[in-house]
């Protein structure tokens, strides 16, 4: 099975992710994360990356299929299915990315999309006051300074600033918000208020997929 969460930054896709693939028993791939892996790495692709990040803008659709699709791939053939976070972004990553399932044979019956929505206001709050951890990636708003998983120093990210964050948003507005429309016209999503205690919306996703799945069989 493959899971894509999609919504706009603050949202609390990474959160949900992993908790859905702890419950799924699938591994767990976020987009952020992946280039913010590669630009420390520091390999020849990374300053490019870096570029992007720095400004909020989104990475060019040819260079994330470059980049990411056969990650995806690779975890679904190996694990036998993926639960991505913050990918697709565009129209173009989403079909990009139907056209790999497809030539995997993952049939509509298998992919769910979870949107999450939040008003703007908590969007930028939660993006101002959120921190990560470098060493798991893990996001924590208003935290002490130490990750509650494995110790690590917290820290800020560097497009965490009101600048960037109103030009994410705007972005994801412009391109991300059409994913809505593509991805409900074909039946796989499955919109869930963001707002909530972490437990709450995890619960309410998982009934969701329980109430999916009774419906396509």
């Amino acid at each position: 099975m493959v899971f894509l969460l999609i919504g706009p930054p603050g949202a609390g896709k990474g959160t949900q992710g992993r908790i859905l693939s702890e419950k799924m028993h699938l591994p767990y791939l976020s987009s952020g994360d992946f280039l913010r892996e590669l630009v420390v790495k520091n390999v020849p692709i990374s300053r490019q990356v870096k570029l992007y990040m720095d400004k909020g803008e989104l990475i060019p659709d040819s260079l994330m299929k470059e980049l990411f699709l056969p990650e995806i791939k690779k975890l679904i053939v190996t694990q036998g299915g993926v639960v991505l976070d913050g990918y697709p972004r565009t129209l173009e990553q989403a079909k990009e990315l139907e056209s790999l399932l497809l030539s995997l044979s993952l049939s509509n019956r298998n992919i769910y999309v979870i949107e999450l929505t939040l008003q703007k206001n908590e969007l930028c709050k939660r993006l101002k006051e959120r921190v990560f951890c470098p060493s798991c990636m893990r996001v924590f708003q208003n935290h002490d300074n130490f990750c509650s998983f494995c110790s690590t120093r917290l820290a800020k990210r560097s497009d965490d600033t009101m600048q960037v964050i109103e030009g994410r948003l705007r972005k994801y507005e412009l391109k991300t918000r059409s994913l809505h429309e593509y991805f409900s016209n074909r039946g796989l999503l499955l919109t869930i208020p963001g707002e909530g205690s972490i437990q709450d919306i995890a619960s309410i996703i998982e009934q969701a997929i329980k109430e999916k799945k009774l419906d396509i069989n």
